[in-house]
């Protein structure tokens, strides 16, 4: 232990200052946050921004909600067949590009339902029938981790990603 800190030219009277010095940093900071927030309560607030690919202005942070969790419960899904024969006519030019921004092919609703101990979505595409997909096998884990805001972040992402690779 010794040896380490003299080598690395550390002593006990260094190890105190670097923690000083690290919770005056913090004092700092926090003070800092407090008055950046105060001047930005009283500062009206601006319009909302308004991208030219979206249909309307984004919404500000606290007018956004939260999609309704647990099971079951009704989503927007992909029928995998659909998208596949979309994608091809894409590729091969039958069809435009544009026809997945207007049209949206392929979309379907789906459930998302308890079925056995395990988290299945369920969907039916009126062309292609019904396909069930396993979401979790752990039905009691998937209930802890869906209380978690990070959990949810990242499965919104993880949906919106894999709907977008079929």
């Amino acid at each position: 232990m010794f040896s380490d800190q003299f080598r690395r030219g550390e002593s006990e009277k260094g190890k105190l200052a670097g923690v000083k010095g690290s919770k005056l940093i913090s004092g700092l900071s926090d003070v800092a946050w407090k008055a950046f927030q105060s001047v930005n309560q009283r500062l009206p607030e601006g319009e909302s921004i308004r991208p030219s690919w979206a249909p309307g202005p984004l919404l500000k942070s606290y007018e956004r909600t939260s999609p309704p969790l647990g099971f079951p419960r009704e989503t927007d899904s992909l029928c995998p067949t659909c998208v596949k024969e979309v994608r091809n006519a894409v590729i091969t030019g039958e069809v435009s590009l544009e026809t997945l921004m207007h049209q949206h092919p392929g979309e379907i609703k789906a459930q998302i339902v308890e079925d056995n101990g395990q988290v299945v979505m369920r969907k039916n595409c009126p062309k292609h029938g019904e396909f069930v997909d396993v979401l979790s096998t752990d039905l009691d884990e998937t209930s802890k981790l869906l209380k978690t805001k990070t959990f949810i972040d990242t499965e919104l992402q993880t949906f919106s990603s894999a709907a977008a690779r079929c």
